[in-house]
């Protein structure tokens, strides 16, 4: 290695959000909506938000 090479940054994740840990009143000020509201909204979208394909299941509905 040279010192004109770069190491890569490394990646950094930020910790899931499951909505089931959170209490009603913490969902709604991170998210403006209640639980039943995300939900609601998701059975709205998960038909655009599925996978075209089988390589990957990044979104699973919570309804």
């Amino acid at each position: 290695m040279t010192g004109d090479e770069k190491l890569p940054m490394p990646r950094l994740f930020r910790e899931r959000i499951v909505l089931e840990n959170l209490r009603d009143e913490n969902i709604a000020s991170i998210y403006r909506l209640s639980k039943g509201g995300i939900e609601r909204l998701l059975v709205l979208i998960e038909e655009d938000i599925a996978p075209t394909c089988r390589r990957a299941h990044p979104f699973h509905s919570v309804a």
